[in-house]
């Protein structure tokens, strides 16, 4: 699956374009989009490109594009039962809107951008309970991988707060490893209905594990220092339910990260200096560590899908997205080598297992 919330569709749109594998289509069960483009900018909607397509989407109208579409309509009146209040402080990294470090959230509960970063922290437990899959068609595995200095390799990393400016990293993500996490506030999926459902959704706390693990893009034995490469960071989320195959792969793409005052500067080294108080502006930087709240997020909701019924062999791997620069030259997965990075995490959990 290929999955994106707000913006994201810009690095979606440009991987499905631009594999020179000829995998991606083989592989691609669906798309799922999380109001990528906020419903109203077509140019960063996510593209279905023949495949199904799910979309979450906070209006009432629009989204019915070509493709086999999917659109759940959940605007604000459906989410009058979710209050802030129900969840619990300690269970919440990073925090709920409204009180989300890294959105533009108001306190006015019918602010539709609200509505946004609810579907964001929500609905990809629908999504990964529900998902498709598609057969691997036969001898797929025999397709050559690029060899020589050009070749990259992955290597699996702890998130580390080698410096004074993650200080503050425990307010953002938990890191990598095992998590337990007890009275999380979830969706109910049955309330989410099917497609033109328009009832209350309702909540729930449930107590969940599961497991992040982070990843480093090298070459030649070196990290990669080419910001032409791609990106090369990966955090992954699994559930912790004992190890399983991980056939079902979601590809999840962030929203451009300059818009929360992710700076490519400080890309290569991980880092960012916050200027106190929140919300940042001026001349503020975000930690790009900080980026591995998406884990979070994600890691809590695949691990409320399972509760529910869900397939237990689903992996989340999130590519640290770099901003488009102002030539609008937009980052996307390696080409050429997406496909064995995405099998070399595979194959390194299934070697070494989880911490």
């Amino acid at each position: 699956m290929i999955a994106g919330i707000s913006n994201a569709g810009i690095y979606s749109n440009k991987f499905r374009q631009e594999d020179a594998t000829g995998l991606l289509d083989t592989f691609l069960a669906e798309t799922w989009d999380f109001d990528s483009g906020y419903v109203k900018n077509a140019a960063h909607r996510m593209k279905a490109l023949g495949k199904p397509i799910k979309r979450y989407w906070q209006s009432l109208s629009g989204g019915d594009e070509a493709g086999d579409e999917t659109v759940f309509r959940l605007p604000f009146s459906r989410w009058q039962l979710y209050s802030p209040a129900l969840a619990d402080p300690g269970s919440e990294i990073p925090p709920l809107p409204p009180a989300a470090p890294n959105s533009t959230l108001l306190p006015d509960t019918a602010d539709p951008e609200k509505t946004h970063h609810l579907i964001r922290d929500f609905m990809f437990l629908h999504a990964a309970l529900h998902n498709a899959t598609t057969a691997t068609p036969p001898g797929v595995s025999t397709v050559s991988r690029p060899t020589g200095p050009g070749a990259f390799q992955i290597v699996r990393i702890p998130l580390a707060s080698p410096s004074a400016d993650d200080a503050q990293l425990p307010k953002f993500t938990r890191g990598t490893g095992r998590h337990q996490v007890d009275q999380k506030l979830l969706v109910q999926p049955a309330s989410v209905g099917p497609p033109g459902a328009t009832g209350d959704l309702t909540f729930k706390k449930r107590s969940l594990k599961f497991v992040s693990l982070l990843y480093k893009l090298i070459q030649n034995g070196d990290d990669v220092t080419d910001v032409t490469k791609g990106p090369n960071w990966f955090g992954v989320a699994i559930p912790d339910t004992g190890f399983t195959q991980f056939t079902n792969v979601v590809i999840y793409f962030h929203p451009t990260p300059g818009q929360a005052k992710y700076d490519n500067a400080d890309y290569q080294a991980k880092t960012g200096t916050r200027i106190p108080p929140l919300p940042r502006r001026g001349d503020a930087r975000t930690n790009w560590k900080e980026l591995n709240g998406y884990v979070d997020r994600l890691g809590c909701q695949l691990a409320g899908a399972i509760q529910e019924g869900g397939s237990t062999d689903q992996i989340v791997i999130l590519p640290f997205m770099r901003e488009p620069d102002n030539r609008n030259i937009v980052e996307t997965l390696i080409n050429d080598q997406w496909y064995f990075i995405v099998r070399d995490i595979l194959i390194d959990i299934a070697a070494n297992g989880i911490p």
